[in-house]
């Protein structure tokens, strides 16, 4: 090839030291066999994290229900970009859930579409490829949400998860949902919080043995967490009136950040009790945690095992006063 007709400049962007540069993405493993992941171009940058649309339109494709199938990213205002997978139905059609505990067995979370378009046909350029830039086009025309849609659709699907794989959490997302912890609201902007962040199995485990051995002995609340691959420690100064509100506000915001990123997370607040005893005080002096500092709550954090059905909601907690009501 000498190079594109009357086109220097993707000629010069492609044609380099007498290689032609594909755009395919491909891992070599240790015995030599190369795996195409797809094209660089198609990849979609999930919060920092790369995730191949091919590894999702195989796992989606296997399933019942899915005659054709392709996904794509699309823009996202918490992590830049997530899939969406775009399934042209066999028979009976497919089952959405279905769909998403398999890629969570066999994947993560990141993998899981944030939207399922079902679709007559997928479409085509004059080569016969996926236009996947029509895909794109096609799900903005066809009602593309709000982002206050999309915020309230995490809030309403997030839950609280115990039990989490052994896949670790990667340093790039905890840096994400500290960030979204430091950004909550904190009274008088006092900022006298502290985030103590434990990712070690083996440390985690033993602090894990010595808050259950604490609360039996001193009657306190005790949960449990099974296999967190991660905790963050929210701490605060016991002088500021407004620390556990502060911290609250913390948690809630990193609880969100972690589901947005497709982590599993549970607020555990058996510290908030028992801070002071002798054995967790020296665990905590020995995390660096001052001496005005209590422990008003802990976030595990890991990749779920499953997820568990949203528990039922009070409805009748609010009511709207009307003009008319006030004398």
């Amino acid at each position: 090839m000498k190079g594109y007709y009357n086109n220097p400049e993707l000629t010069a962007e492609v044609l380099r030291d007498g290689s032609f540069i594909t755009n395919d993405l491909a891992e070599i493993d240790s015995e030599g066999w190369v795996f195409l992941k797809g094209r660089i171009d198609d990849i979609i940058n999930v919060g920092g994290e790369k995730v191949s649309p091919s590894e999702i339109e195989a796992i989606i494709s296997s399933q019942p229900g899915v005659r054709e199938c392709v996904c794509c990213g699309i823009d996202d205002p918490v992590l830049g970009q997530v899939p969406a997978a775009f399934i042209v139905p066999e028979g009976e059609g497919y089952d959405e859930s279905q769909i998403t505990a398999e890629i969570r067995r066999c994947g993560n979370g990141l993998m899981i579409p944030a939207k399922y378009v079902r679709l007559e046909a997928i479409p085509k350029n004059y080569m016969g490829k996926t236009d996947r830039k029509a895909l794109v086009k096609l799900l903005d025309s066809s009602g593309k949400t709000s982002t206050a849609d999309d915020f309230l659709k995490l809030i309403t699907s997030r839950r609280s998860i115990r039990t989490f794989t052994e896949q670790p959490v990667e340093r790039e997302m905890l840096e994400k949902i500290l960030l979204a912890g430091r950004m909550a609201p904190t009274g008088h902007n006092m900022q006298t919080w502290r985030f103590t962040v434990l990712e070690d199995a083996g440390l985690i485990a033993k602090f894990r043995e010595t808050v259950k051995n604490a609360a039996s002995e001193h009657k306190a609340m005790f949960y449990g967490f099974n296999n967190p691959q991660a905790l963050i420690i929210v701490s605060n100064d016991r002088r500021n009136p407004d620390a556990v509100k502060d911290s609250s506000a913390a948690i809630e915001n990193m609880l969100l950040m972690a589901h947005a990123l497709g982590l599993g997370g549970c607020w555990i607040n058996a510290l908030a009790e028992i801070s002071d005893v002798p054995e967790i005080r020296t665990v905590l002096d020995g995390f660096g945690l001052p001496d005005t500092h209590k422990v008003d709550g802990i976030v595990a954090l890991g990749w779920p095992v499953s997820v568990p059905a949203a528990p039922a909601r009070r409805e009748n907690v609010i009511r709207f006063i009307e003009k008319e009501e006030i004398s």
